[in-house]
């Protein structure tokens, strides 16, 4: 995952600065799903963010988007500093 992660930003425009991966349980009922997670900083344009949104959205793999938030540019220049929590799953 941290490579679809990693392509797909920097396709989008943004460039990852940090990321942490989160092994979550296995669920008990029903197939043997475990429900992971990923939290990942990118810096990036708003538009950026909106094109990797997309992608992850037109993705094969089920992944939803928890938690976003951004930090607004010191500078009329800068760029934004997002943060997002995802959840995945997996076999």
């Amino acid at each position: 995952m941290y490579d679809f992660f990693q392509k797909e930003a920097s396709s989008a425009g943004l460039v990852l600065k940090n990321e942490s991966f989160t092994a979550g349980a296995i669920q008990k009922e029903g197939p043997a799903l475990r429900e992971n997670g990923f939290n990942l900083e990118v810096v990036g344009s708003y538009a950026a963010l909106k094109n990797f949104l997309a992608s992850m959205e037109k993705s094969a793999r089920v992944i939803e988007v928890e938690r976003i938030s951004f930090s607004s540019p010191e500078k009329k220049e800068s760029v934004f500093s997002f943060s997002l929590s995802v959840k995945f799953y997996s076999y």
